[in-house]
C-alpha cells in the first residue's frame, strides 16, 4: 500500500507540523492557564484532523474510513475547545454561558457525531476525484454536521465579537485577532462545505478553502495569543513562533502555486502527446502510457455536440473510474481529417505518483526549513538578542538581591543596548546614593548636634526678636489702653463696648492683645445742651500698624473732645457742624501719611434729653438697630470714604435718627461679619451679611452673648469690637446673665 501525497495531503502535513511543537511547548507546561490549557486541546485536535485528511488523500489504495471518522470526530472536539477558549479569553465574563453552550454543544455534537459515523459504516464509497479521496454517500449526514459546525460558529463569534465591546483597547485588539483567525479556520471552510453539499461549490474548491484558511486563521489566533496573552512566556519563544507561523504561512501559497503548476505541466505534456499516441496506436504499436483509446466517429446527429467539445471542455483532464475498479485520467482528441474525436486515458496511479514526487520535495523542503527556524534561530540571535537580554535579567535580579556594583557590558548599540546602558547609569546612581547614605548615617550623629546647635542658636536669636517685639507691642498697649475710656454720664442713656483684637502676646508672663479697632465715648456740651460723643474704628493693619492707627486717631480724637470742652459754655457749633468739624480734623491728620494709614469709622452725638442721635459712616459695617426684639439695619447708607482717602470733598451729609423707648444701636467693625465656621475644611470666609442681625435677637442685644453666640460657631479671623448706645438702658433677660 503506497502513500502518495498531493498538494491537499501536503497542505495538511504543513498544518500537522505548523502545530506539533505548539502542541508539546502548551500540554507539557506546569502552570499555563486554563485558556493556554484549552488552545493546546484545540491543536491537539486540529494535529489529529490533519493527520485524518493526510490519511484520506494519501492513500488511494484504501477506501479512506479511518481518515474520515478521525475528522469528523475530532472536529466538534476542536470546535468545543475553541469556543471555550473564546470564551475565557482574555477573561471568563459570563461563566454560566459558558457552561450552557459547552453542555449543548456536547451533546449535539456527541450525538451527531454517532449519527454520522453510523451513516458512514452504511454507506457506499466512491472515489472523489477533484478531491483526491475516497467519500460516502452520506449527502444528508454530511449536510448535517455541516450546519450544526456552521451554526455553532457563528453563534460564537456573534457572542466573541458582542463581549470586546466590554474591554479595553488592548483587549479589544486581541479578541479581534482571535474572531478573525476563528472566521478564517472555521467560517471560510465551513460555508464551503455547505455550498458544496448543495451543488453551489466544488468539492476541490471546499478543500482549497480548508487548506488556506486552516493556516491563515489559525496563524492570526497565535499570533494574536502570543502578542497579548498574560501567560508567562519568553521573548525568544515569540520570536521564534511568530517567524516559524510566517514562514508556513508563506510555505503554504508558494507550495500552492507550485503544485498548480506542476498539475497544469502534466496537463499540457500528456496533451501535447495525444496525437502521437493515437498515431502509434492506429500504427499497431500502442504506447505503454495509455491505457486505452477510445474512438467516436462525428456523424451528423452528433456533430453539434462532438464540435462543442473541441472548445475548453477538450482541454480540460478528465477521470474515469472502471467497472473493475481502476482509476484514469483521459483527455479528447479531435482528428480534422478524419472527422474523429478521441479518449486517451491514462494510468492515474502514474498521475499521483508523479505528483507524489514534488510533494515529497516539498515535504522535504519544509521539515528541513522547519527545523532550521526553530533550531537554528535561537543560535542566530544568541548573540544579538538572547545573550544580551539574559544579562539584562541577571543584572535585575542581582540589583534585587542588593549588589549595586552590577555592570552590564554593551556589545551592540541597540534598543537592547541602550537599555544596558540606562542600566549601568541608573546603578551608578544608586551606588552614589548608597555611598551618601552610608556617609551621612556615620556622621549623622555630628551632624545632627551641629545643626541642633545652629537650631539652638537661630532660636535663641528668634527669642530674643519675639522678646523685643513683645515689649513693643507692650508699650503700645500701654499707650492704647487710656484711649480705650467710657467717660459719659447719663440717666437715660448706657454707652458700653466690647473688644477683642485678635493679636495675643505674652509679656512678663501676662497675657496681652494688641490690634487695630477702637471704641470710644465721651459727654460734651454744644449750645448748652448735652450731647454723648461716640466712635467705633477699624485702623487698616494687622497687629502693630492697625495699633498705630488706631493710636493716631484715638490722640487726635482725645485733643477734639479737650477742645470741646473748653469752649463748651461760648460753643456756638450745632451738632452737624461740630462732627463735620471734628471729622475734618480727623481726615487731614491721615492724609498726611499719604495712603499708607487709612481708618474706617463711625462717630456721632446723641442728644440727652430729645434722643436725636447725629452720626457719620466712613466705609464702616451699618448701624444695627435692636427694637421691639428685632434686629435691623438701621441705615443701609455709606456717607463718606476712609479717614486718609486723598481727593475727598469737604462738604458731605450727617445722618440723623430719633430713638425711641426700648431701642438698641449697635455699631461694630467688620470682624463681626468675616467670620469662619468651624470644621469647614475649605475656609469659605460667611458671606451673609443678615447673621449679625440673628445672632443679635438671639442675644437681645447684649454684648457678651452676641460674641459668646458667634464664636461658639464660627472662628474669628479680624479684630472684633462692638459698641451699643441704649435708651434707656437695657434689661437683660436674666437667661443670657
Amino acid at each position: 500500500m503506497d502513500f502518495w501525497l498531493n498538494y491537499f495531503s501536503l497542505a495538511s502535513l504543513i498544518n500537522v507540523i505548523f502545530f506539533v511543537p505548539l502542541v508539546c511547548i502548551i500540554i507539557l507546561r506546569r502552570k499555563a492557564s486554563v485558556q493556554m490549557r484549552l488552545l493546546g486541546f484545540y491543536y491537539v485536535s486540529t494535529l489529529i484532523i490533519g493527520c485524518g485528511y493526510t490519511i484520506s488523500q494519501s492513500f488511494i489504495d484504501t477506501n479512506g474510513l479511518i481518515g474520515r471518522i478521525l475528522t469528523i470526530l475530532c472536529i466538534p472536539l476542536q470546535y468545543m475547545f475553541l469556543t471555550q477558549f473564546l470564551f475565557r479569553y482574555p477573561q471568563l465574563k459570563r461563566p454560566k454561558v459558558a457552561k450552557w453552550f459547552l453542555f449543548v454543544h456536547t451533546m449535539l455534537g456527541g450525538i451527531i457525531s454517532f449519527i454520522f459515523v453510523r451513516e458512514v459504516l452504511q454507506a457506499e464509497v466512491y472515489y472523489n476525484f477533484p478531491a483526491h479521496y475516497y467519500e460516502f454517500q452520506t449527502e444528508s449526514a454530511h449536510k448535517l454536521v455541516g450546519l450544526f459546525l456552521l451554526s455553532s460558529l457563528l453563534f460564537s463569534i456573534i457572542y466573541t465579537s458582542y463581549k470586546s465591546f466590554q474591554y479595553q483597547k488592548e483587549d479589544r485588539i486581541a479578541l479581534f485577532y482571535a474572531v478573525s483567525g476563528m472566521a478564517g479556520a472555521f467560517l471560510l471552510p465551513a460555508t464551503f462545505n455547505v455550498l458544496s453539499k448543495v451543488g453551489l461549490a466544488t468539492r476541490s474548491q471546499t478543500m482549497n478553502a480548508l487548506c488556506f484558511g486552516s493556516l491563515i486563521g489559525n496563524s492570526l489566533l497565535i499570533v494574536g495569543f502570543l502578542n497579548w496573552t498574560k501567560d508567562r512566556t519568553t521573548f525568544m519563544f515569540k520570536v521564534v513562533g511568530i517567524s516559524f507561523v510566517m514562514f508556513l504561512l508563506a510555505f503554504n501559497a508558494i507550495s500552492y502555486f507550485f503544485m498548480q503548476r506542476v498539475e497544469n505541466l502534466y496537463d499540457t505534456i500528456q496533451r501535447s502527446k495525444l496525437g502521437e499516441f493515437v498515431q502509434m496506436r492506429n500504427s499497431g504499436s500502442p504506447s505503454a502510457e495509455v491505457l486505452a483509446i477510445r474512438e467516436f466517429t462525428i456523424d451528423r446527429s452528433f456533430q453539434k455536440v462532438i464540435y462543442a467539445l473541441a472548445g475548453e471542455e477538450l482541454q480540460q483532464r478528465r477521470y474515469q473510474l472502471s467497472k473493475n475498479g481502476k482509476k484514469a485520467i483521459s483527455f479528447l482528441y479531435r482528428s480534422l481529417q478524419k472527422q474523429k474525436v478521441y479518449e486517451v486515458s491514462f494510468s492515474y496511479r502514474a498521475y499521483r505518483k508523479m505528483i507524489h514526487n514534488e510533494a515529497k520535495f516539498l515535504l522535504y523542503v519544509i521539515v528541513i526549513s522547519s527545523l532550521l527556524i526553530i533550531l537554528l534561530t535561537p543560535i542566530f540571535l544568541r548573540g544579538s538578542l538572547w545573550l544580551p537580554l539574559q544579562n539584562l535579567i541577571s543584572g535585575i535580579r542581582n540589583v534585587q538581591k542588593g549588589n549595586l556594583d552590577t555592570h552590564i557590558p554593551v556589545h551592540v548599540e541597540d534598543e537592547i543596548g541602550y537599555l544596558s546602558s540606562s542600566f549601568n547609569k541608573m546603578t551608578s546612581s544608586l551606588r552614589i546614593g548608597k555611598a551618601k547614605l552610608k556617609e551621612y548615617s556615620e556622621t549623622l550623629e555630628e551632624k545632627v548636634l551641629l545643626r541642633t546647635q545652629e537650631l539652638n542658636a537661630s532660636l535663641e536669636q528668634v527669642h530674643n526678636l519675639k522678646k523685643r517685639q513683645d515689649g513693643d507691642y507692650f508699650l503700645t498697649t500701654l499707650l492704647l489702653n487710656p484711649l480705650f475710656v467710657n467717660a459719659i454720664s447719663s440717666d437715660n442713656f448706657v454707652i458700653e463696648f466690647f473688644t477683642k483684637q485678635k493679636k495675643q502676646f505674652s509679656f512678663n508672663k501676662k497675657e496681652h492683645a494688641i490690634g487695630g479697632d477702637l471704641c470710644m465715648c465721651e459727654s460734651i456740651a454744644l449750645q448748652g445742651r448735652k450731647y454723648h460723643v461716640f466712635l467705633n474704628a477699624d485702623a487698616m493693619g494687622k497687629s502693630l500698624q492697625g495699633a498705630g492707627g488706631i493710636l493716631v486717631l484715638g490722640a487726635v480724637f482725645r485733643y477734639i473732645i479737650l477742645q470741646s470742652h473748653q469752649n463748651s459754655k461760648q460753643s456756638p457749633m450745632t451738632p452737624e457742624i461740630w462732627i463735620k468739624d471734628a471729622f475734618w480734623q480727623m481726615h487731614k491728620i491721615f492724609t498726611s501719611f499719604e495712603g499708607s494709614m487709612f481708618v474706617s469709622l463711625i462717630f456721632g452725638l446723641v442728644e440727652e434729653d430729645s434722643q436725636m442721635v447725629y452720626y457719620v459712616n466712613a466705609e464702616h459695617p451699618w448701624i444695627v438697630l435692636w427694637r421691639d426684639h428685632k434686629a435691623s439695619f438701621a441705615s443701609e447708607t455709606v456717607h463718606y470714604r476712609k479717614l486718609g482717602t486723598p481727593g475727598m470733598e469737604k462738604d458731605f451729609q450727617i445722618a440723623q435718627m430719633q430713638m425711641q423707648m426700648g431701642d438698641v444701636l449697635l455699631i461694630g467693625s467688620d470682624g463681626k461679619d468675616d467670620l469662619l465656621a468651624k470644621g469647614d475644611l475649605e475656609r469659605n470666609i460667611n458671606d451673609d451679611e443678615t447673621l449679625f442681625l440673628r445672632m443679635v435677637e438671639k442675644a437681645q442685644g447684649d454684648l457678651q452673648a452676641i460674641y459668646d453666640s458667634i464664636t461658639e460657631i464660627y472662628e474669628l479671623i479680624d479684630d472684633f469690637s462692638l459698641l451699643a448706645v441704649s435708651y434707656p438702658p437695657i434689661q437683660k433677660d436674666p437667661a443670657i446673665q
